[in-house]
């Protein structure tokens, strides 16, 4: 019977896996998970700067452009994305020849203004609320 036994023992020995297979193999598999994990993770925040790059660049859609009476000046209102803050906001941005000056006024949660031009260099900026704000096109000319 000890024969019989002991040749038992000899083929589990044969079949069992030894412990520093079982090792290697659990360690092979971790690392394969940490690497998918890492290149998953790495593509969402890609794709994450990718979308933050591409909504910066390319959100403002101009609405409308008043010039004042002599077409000197011109007001545009513009459509600017305020986050997750509002549904949408409007940016006043002023032109003085070849040059314009972007965000001299903004007015949130509107998505739209009124521009009305009182007279060469004033105009009002009326909301969708009808609240109106008087602005002097000349102190904008000479800021940076």
């Amino acid at each position: 019977m000890s024969s019989d036994m002991q040749q038992d023992q000899s083929n589990s020995d044969k079949t069992r896996i030894p412990k520093r297979s079982v090792i290697l193999a659990v360690l092979i598999t971790v690392g394969i998970v940490a690497i998918l994990g890492c290149l998953y993770f790495g593509l969402q925040i890609m794709s994450g700067i990718a979308l933050g790059i591409a909504m910066s660049s390319g959100g403002d859609t101009v609405l409308h452009s008043d010039p004042n009476p002599d077409n000197s000046i011109i007001v545009h209102a513009v459509s600017d994305d305020c986050g997750a803050t509002c549904d949408c906001s409007t940016r006043i941005d002023i032109t003085f020849g070849q040059e314009t000056k972007k965000g001299i006024y903004r007015v949130k949660d509107a998505c739209d203004v009124e521009i009305k031009w009182l007279d060469q260099n004033r105009f009002e900026v009326i909301d969708k609320w009808g609240e109106t704000v008087v602005l002097d096109a000349r102190d904008f000319e000479n800021k940076p």
